[in-house]
């Protein structure tokens, strides 16, 4: 292989490398789901701790996490107090 052609290999592995970033975060997401997780700022435990369940079926976790959030404003709603009497 002349220099050229070495050179020019080279060249194209570099320009590859930088036009293909995205998949590189997907790879990371199906291998390391919870540390990808922190390093996009999710710092949730209950989150990261169910992170390799949430990737394999995010469907039934977003079902449960609203199941979740109206049961939380339902027991709110229930323990707010009445005005004291006038």
């Amino acid at each position: 292989m002349s220099d050229r052609e070495e050179l020019r290999k080279k060249l194209r592995c570099k320009i590859n490398s930088k036009r293909h970033t995205g998949d590189d975060v997907v790879a990371r997401m199906k291998s390391d789901p919870a540390t990808t997780m922190l390093a996009m700022g999710l710092d949730d435990p209950h989150i990261l701790k169910n992170a390799k369940s949430i990737v394999r079926n995010p469907h039934s976790f977003l079902k449960h996490a609203t199941n979740t959030t109206t049961d939380a404003e339902q027991a709110t709603d229930e323990e707010e107090e009445a005005p004291p009497p006038v």
